[in-house]
């Protein structure tokens, strides 16, 4: 016993242990007690052998309750063959991480993988904006300004802000302001960023989300429900 508190501990620390509650039938219960009925599922590809994209795809799609979106490191051989794969066994959406992936978010190996999306009518959805616990060497490839040339480029993308912009929120903000396409995901921002993105922002391209399993979504709808107090619309 205590070995293994040793190890969760560590594991905690490392954000690993946490990773042994990451499964389909615990974000099933959880959706359930907060009364929500669908979630996406986003696999992230960091350029490394593993099976993680492809079973995060089948174990969603296996559910009635989620929807997999595929991912793929730019950088990668025949990447647009890759999403296509992803497509055809289910995926419903393409997400992509700069600051894990470690590319600029308008590079141009990421172009083809944006005007692909388009064809297939699917969004894109970044992890946008510092959060403050990323290496300073990372951090450059999440500055949302880096953003701004696949909304302008790729118009008929659409492109979901994760984060909306997270710390640089108000410049995210600004993003969608200027950008059709481009929709913000409130997940992690505060109650006060939050606000604002509500108050300033278009309704129609803002998105819930909750970061699950990092933050359980009673954390989440609190915020939004506090946000909009008394507007329910």
């Amino acid at each position: 016993v205590k070995r293994l508190k040793r190890e969760l501990v560590l594991g905690g620390a490392l954000g690993i242990g946490k990773r042994w509650t990451h499964t389909a039938p615990n974000l099933e219960r959880d959706c359930r007690d907060m009364g929500i009925v669908h979630s996406a599922i986003l696999a992230i590809d960091i350029g490394l052998p593993s099976r993680h994209v492809a079973d995060s795809i089948a174990t969603a799609k296996a559910r009635s309750s989620t929807t997999p979106f595929g991912s793929v490191h730019p950088r990668r051989r025949r990447p647009k063959q890759r999403l296509e794969e992803q497509l055809h066994a289910g995926a419903r959406g393409l997400k992509l991480h700069p600051q894990l992936q470690k590319f600029l978010p308008g590079a141009d190996e990421a172009m083809p993988l944006y005007a692909l999306a388009a064809a297939e009518r699917i969004p894109v959805l970044w992890h946008c904006g510092p959060v403050g616990i990323e290496l300073p060497s990372a951090r450059k490839f999440v500055q949302v300004p880096s953003y701004e040339r696949p909304l302008a480029e790729c118009p008929e993308t659409t492109f979901v802000l994760g984060h909306a912009g997270a710390l640089d929120s108000d410049q995210g903000l600004e993003l969608q302001l200027r950008h059709a396409n481009a929709v913000l995901e409130v997940s992690c921002i505060s109650l006060s960023q939050l606000r604002r993105v509500i108050d300033r922002g278009d309704p129609d391209r803002i998105v819930y989300g909750t970061d699950w399993p990092i933050y359980h979504h009673a954390l989440a709808l609190a915020k939004v429900l506090v946000a909009t107090e008394g507007r329910p619309a």
